[in-house]
């Protein structure tokens, strides 16, 4: 009897650790796993994205001005257009880029206006002749304009407004176009200060010529095309 009870006691024993250990092998399969060298908890999030209706930011800005070079002693004077960047003295600029490459006193500068990305305009004209009486000159610049045409007819208006309506009734006539995008130019990496004219700029052009206008190597059919459409048409 004894014996049977043993036996018995045994059994259970033997029972309890096969189901312990079954029990053990079911958790250890049902637990979740990590695959081997990563951590969960320092994974990277996701990279964020641009708000919808914002533009990525653009770090080649840069900045165009119009400005007035004038002799030290305040005539003489000439429109151009000078790249930098946002936090630079731009008459400073200039100024030192005179006293670096010409080695003269240096000009009077004065920005007229800070543009905006677009299409940018000058016109230089002269009026008159020598033996007429003499040779009278104007000139303006203007920048920040939707299209070539619209630039180049500013520019006149403002020429004209000066003169009376002389400039599109030029003896001979300097138009010059192109276009600013809003980015940074090499002008300012290159020769900081330097003046440009606007034909340095994306599809820039140029037409020199007497009026009525003349296709020449300094003013392309395009060219021509272009200043006699703004009306420079005289006589």
């Amino acid at each position: 009897m004894s014996m049977m009870r043993k036996s018995i006691s045994n059994s259970k024993t033997l029972l309890s650790t096969w189901l312990v250990l079954l029990l053990t092998v079911t958790l250890t399969a049902c637990a979740p796993t990590t695959a081997p060298g990563l951590n969960v908890s320092t994974q990277n999030p996701p990279a964020p994205t641009t708000p919808l209706g914002e533009s990525p930011r653009v770090e080649n800005s840069g900045r165009l001005s119009l400005v007035q070079i004038c002799a030290p002693t305040g005539g003489n004077c000439t429109l151009a257009f000078v790249d930098s960047l946002p936090a630079d003295n731009v008459s400073k600029l200039v100024s030192d880029y005179f006293a670096r490459t010409a080695r003269t006193p240096a000009p009077l500068v004065s920005v007229e206006s800070n543009c905006a990305a677009g299409w940018v305009a000058s016109v230089l004209s002269e009026q008159g002749t020598v033996l007429g009486g003499g040779i009278l000159h104007a000139q303006a610049a203007v920048c920040g304009h939707p299209t070539s045409e619209s630039a180049i007819n500013k520019a006149l208006d403002v020429c004209d407004a000066k003169t009376s309506g002389g400039c599109r009734k030029s003896t001979r006539i300097k138009v010059v176009w192109g276009q600013w995008t809003g980015t940074k130019l090499a002008g300012r990496d290159l020769e900081p200060g330097r003046p440009y004219e606007a034909w340095a700029y994306a599809g820039g052009m140029v037409c020199e010529s007497p009026v009525p206008i003349v296709v020449s190597p300094s003013c392309s059919n395009a060219a021509a095309s272009a200043v006699r459409a703004a009306g420079v048409t005289f006589p």
